[in-house]
């Protein structure tokens, strides 16, 4: 049995003091520190090499992967899409672990969930996708491991044959119970992305910065008895954080000598 496992290591970050003349940044309002970014960088593009738009896209689960989505979109415009949901736990029943399942769905909230994904994603699955990697962050990978299934299902109502593979970022002592879970529910492993819990890189996918720069609001599709499309976020840092991250990945040069400097946004970190 073959086991894919990436463990990326980053040092714990000195102190990080606000720059003197924050006004400079203004239109940015938002800068990773580079151990952050080349976390982000290095997953991006493990995840490019085995998924080449446009015969592969990049399917984002919630909120934890916006910087991976992020960096995708500046060096592919369009091959990362975003799907939000939240809480997503619908795959088996009697499990009473923490943060348990929530029992499998029923077949009319399968059907209004299917109609959603069209709603998301299916302008984005064209007859040249011919391969779709799905990401999320990871504690037990539960979530992940619910859309895995359901997308599994959807995607059979495709007349061409689509390929679906999961990627999971999650600390490293982890890595062996996210996929041990997988095997659990008889699904394919994923790809693992392991972080050292105590760096900067770890909290780019698990801070609360991310309510701020995510585009869409939190999203529970069972909270509504219609199909509802997700609220945008509003907040003004999700078009700057595109446009620093556009910047970093395109003109990397240019964004080098910001790479120590973080913003009131970022502090919130804790770091």
């Amino acid at each position: 049995l073959f086991i894919t496992f990436f463990y990326i290591s980053t040092v714990q970050s000195e102190a990080i003091k606000m720059p003197d003349d924050i006004q400079l940044y203004k239109d940015i309002r938002f800068v990773m520190p580079h151990d952050m970014f080349e976390t982000v960088k290095i997953i991006s593009e493990n995840i490019l090499s085995n998924c080449s738009p446009p015969e592969c896209i990049v399917i984002g689960l919630g909120r934890s992967p916006t910087p991976i989505m992020a960096y995708l979109d500046a060096k592919f415009p369009g091959s990362a899409v975003e799907l939000p949901l939240s809480a997503f736990r619908y795959i088996t029943h009697g499990n009473t672990a923490n943060d348990p399942p929530m029992g499998l769905l029923t077949v009319s909230e399968e059907k209004r969930l299917f109609n959603y994904f069209d709603l998301m994603l299916k302008k984005h699955i064209t007859r040249k996708v011919k391969k779709i990697q799905l990401i999320d962050y990871a504690i037990k990978g539960i979530s992940l491991y619910t859309a895995q299934m359901y997308l599994n299902e959807y995607l059979k109502k495709y007349t061409h044959q689509i390929e679906l593979g999961t990627s999971a970022i999650t600390e490293a002592k982890l890595a062996k119970q996210v996929r041990e879970i997988a095997d659990n529910y008889n699904l394919k492993r994923p790809k693992v992305y392991g972080l050292n819990k105590n760096s900067t890189a770890s909290a780019a996918f698990m801070s609360e910065w991310l309510d701020a720069v995510s585009t869409y609001q939190r999203y529970d599709f069972l909270r509504y008895e219609e199909l509802k499309s997700p609220e945008l976020n509003e907040d003004e840092r999700v078009k700057a954080f595109r446009e620093y991250m556009k910047e970093r990945v395109n003109n990397p040069t240019e964004t080098l000598k910001k790479d120590c400097i973080i913003t009131q946004s970022i502090l919130l970190m804790g770091l």
